[in-house]
């Protein structure tokens, strides 16, 4: 990003290892959302496990894309591989 010209930038989400210097400068919340006849013909995942079955879309330019972190309803820190049909 310097070799480029770049005096800063803007990033969503965790900083991987990197030799840049980051600030938090606000909160976001992501949430998983569905139309009404994709559940009605894909069934509603229950459980964060079950999301492996559905037909995802997703946007990324992190190299491990297709895993999730999430947090279960009672907090637990999840990590799920997930099959993505378009990115």
């Amino acid at each position: 990003m310097i070799y480029e010209g770049y005096d800063a930038a803007t990033r969503v989400g965790e900083m991987e290892d990197s030799s840049l210097r980051a600030r938090k400068i606000a909160e976001t919340t992501i949430c998983m959302v569905a139309s009404p006849g994709y559940l009605h013909g894909a069934g509603r995942p229950r459980r964060i496990e079950d999301l492996g079955a559905q037909k995802l879309l997703h946007y990324t330019n992190q190299a491990n894309g297709a895993v999730w972190k999430m947090t279960s309803q009672v907090g637990k820190n999840v990590k799920s591989v997930l099959r993505v049909a378009l990115r």
